[in-house]
């Protein structure tokens, strides 16, 4: 059997003994308010009825109040990424990342009217001869369009037909236009 030399016993007997006590720190709980010493106050109470000190221009708390926004001010998304939050001071309707690069920016606009533009004319291509007769037609009725016309426009593009694939098409590209020509309209007032 092992010995256990000098040290490893003294390891062994303070193992074996109690922790000694540590005075625990008082809490709040422990303090008596009648007893706190003189030499060491507590700081008095705030007296919440007091209004709290006004500094000249404060933002939080200004003097008139919160001034209502505007419509155009209060959900104004940039034109062209329509993510950005465009600032109420910014020259255009335009967030900063888009106003960033101007020319950049453009050239992101034009490139996607350009996509759906070619996108149109690669289902204009696609489509059979009696499809683009009707497309023709349809397409001199847009701007003064008889009863019924929209119905009709409606069940060819729920149906996927031939032409109402490019009724989808057109309407793409037609959206894409006016998008555009916001976008170019913002850009101006900045190049």
């Amino acid at each position: 059997m092992k010995t256990l030399d000098e040290t490893q016993q003294r390891r062994t007997i303070n193992l074996m003994r109690p922790a000694p006590k540590v005075p625990a720190q008082p809490t709040l709980f422990d303090i008596d308010p009648l007893h706190v010493a003189l030499d060491n106050p507590l700081p008095p109470p705030r007296d919440d009825s007091r209004p709290a000190p006004r500094v000249a221009g404060d933002e939080l708390f200004p003097e008139e109040g919160p001034q209502p926004l505007d419509e155009r001010q209060a959900a104004t998304l940039c034109v062209v990424c329509e993510l950005g939050r465009v600032s109420v001071t910014a020259p255009a309707r335009l967030c900063p990342a888009c106003l960033e690069d101007p020319a950049r920016t453009r050239a992101h606009v034009e490139s996607t009217l350009d996509a759906a533009a070619g996108a149109f004319l690669a289902a204009c291509a696609a489509a059979d001869d009696a499809t683009l007769t009707r497309w023709h037609k349809a397409e001199a009725l847009l701007s003064n369009s008889p009863a019924g016309f929209w119905e009709a426009w409606k069940r060819h593009l729920e149906a996927q037909t031939p032409l109402g694939v490019l009724f989808a098409a057109y309407e793409r590209y037609a959206e894409l236009r006016a998008w555009a020509d916001r976008a170019r309209g913002e850009l101006s007032h900045v190049e």
